[in-house]
C-alpha cells in the first residue's frame, strides 16, 4: 500500500460538516466527493459508457466504469482509502447569521449555509490518501491539485469559501500543463478543457475578509448592473421556469490563495456542453436558453477581464489554447 500525505490549512471558513450536513466533521465520505468531482473534470476525455467491438470486448473504458474502479460503486468496493488527522482543529462558537450589516458580503456570499458553525482559518490536519495502484494513486493527486489550486472542500466551496494551503500537491504551473486543459473537450458535464479561462486578483489583500468581499462585489453587484433579471439566472444556475431532470451548479468557481501572508483570488470558468440530454425539452427550448446561457456567460467573461474599481483592474485573464 502506497499513501501521500497532504497537510492543509483552511484559509478561508470552510463549512465541512458530519452526516447530518450541519455540524462540522472532517469527514472522509466529504472529502472522497469533492475528489470525485474533480477527477470527473480531469477526464472529460472519456466517453460517458465503455467502448465496445463487434464481438462485445470493451476497446476503451468510459468515465463511469474508470470511477467506479477508482472510487467504488454500487458493485465494487473503492481502490483508494482516505484517512483524515486532526491537528489544530478551530471550530467557530458563532455563525455569519449572527454578524452585523457590515459583514453583508459575507452574508450573501454563505446563503444557504449562514446558520451553521464552522471550521475557522488556521484549522490543521492531515490528508492521507492511499491505494495499492500507483496510477491511481497519481490519478487522486492531480484531482486533489485543481481541487487545492481551484476550488475547496464544504459547502459554499465555489464562493471562496472552504480553501486550503497543503503541501504535497502539483504546483499551479504544473497543474496548467495537464493534457485536459490543451484538448479540445466536450463533455456533458464541467470538465476541463481548452475552453477553460481563469481570472486572477491584480492586487492582492491583506485578509481573507477583503478578498471575498471584492468576489462578491464582481459576482453580484457586476452582475446586476449589466444584465436584466431575467438573464442573471444564467450565471448561477442554468434556467428556472421549465421542469428539470437535475439542478446544474455556477460554471464559474471562486477559491482563494495565500502567498507570503497575502491573499489573492481565482475565478475558474468551467463550462461543458451545456442542456445536452434533456428529454423533457424540445429542440427549440433547448436552444433558446442554449443561446441565452451563451451570450451572458460571454459577456460576464468579459466583465471579469476588464472590470475595474478605485484600484484599478479587479482580475487579469488566462485562456487555454492549443498554443500554451
Amino acid at each position: 500500500m502506497q499513501s501521500i500525505t497532504f497537510e492543509c490549512e483552511v484559509i478561508t471558513p470552510m463549512f465541512l460538516a458530519g452526516a447530518d450536513g450541519i455540524t462540522p466533521e472532517l469527514r472522509p465520505p466529504s472529502i472522497k466527493g469533492a475528489l470525485r468531482f474533480w477527477w470527473r473534470a480531469l477526464n472529460g476525455h472519456l466517453p460517458l459508457a465503455d467502448v465496445k467491438n463487434e464481438l462485445g470486448e470493451i476497446i476503451q473504458e468510459g468515465l463511469k466504469t474508470r470511477e467506479g474502479e477508482i472510487f467504488g460503486d454500487t458493485n465494487r468496493r473503492s481502490k483508494v482509502l482516505i484517512r483524515v488527522a486532526p491537528i489544530e482543529e478551530k471550530i467557530s462558537t458563532n455563525t455569519f447569521k449572527n454578524l452585523n450589516r457590515r459583514a453583508y458580503d459575507l452574508i450573501y456570499m454563505t446563503y444557504g449555509a449562514v446558520d451553521r458553525k464552522y471550521y475557522e482559518v488556521g484549522t490543521k490536519f492531515n490528508i492521507i490518501i492511499a491505494s495499492k495502484d500507483n496510477t491511481i494513486l497519481n490519478e487522486v493527486k492531480k484531482a486533489f491539485t485543481a481541487l487545492v489550486h481551484l476550488g475547496g472542500l464544504g459547502a459554499k466551496s465555489r464562493n471562496g469559501f472552504g480553501s486550503l494551503q497543503c503541501n504535497n500537491i502539483d504546483t499551479f504551473e504544473e497543474l496548467k500543463a495537464y493534457d485536459n486543459f490543451h484538448a479540445k473537450i466536450k463533455a456533458p458535464y464541467t470538465s476541463i478543457s481548452n475552453n477553460v479561462q481563469i481570472y486572477f486578483s491584480e492586487r492582492d489583500f491583506s485578509n481573507w475578509h477583503s478578498a471575498i468581499k471584492e468576489l462578491k462585489a464582481l459576482y453580484s453587484e457586476s452582475k446586476k448592473s449589466i444584465f436584466p433579471k431575467n438573464h442573471r439566472v444564467y450565471i448561477g444556475a442554468p434556467w428556472n421556469k421549465e421542469k428539470q431532470p437535475e439542478r446544474h451548479s455556477k460554471i464559474h468557481l471562486m477559491s482563494l490563495y495565500k502567498e507570503e501572508n497575502r491573499y489573492y483570488y481565482r475565478i475558474t470558468y468551467l463550462p461543458y456542453d451545456y442542456m445536452k440530454g434533456y428529454p423533457e425539452m424540445n429542440e427549440g427550448q433547448i436552444t433558446n436558453h442554449y443561446t441565452k446561457w451563451k451570450s451572458t456567460t460571454k459577456k460576464f467573461n468579459e466583465l471579469l477581464e476588464n472590470a475595474e474599481d478605485d484600484y484599478g483592474n479587479y482580475s487579469v485573464n488566462y485562456t487555454f489554447n492549443k498554443n500554451d
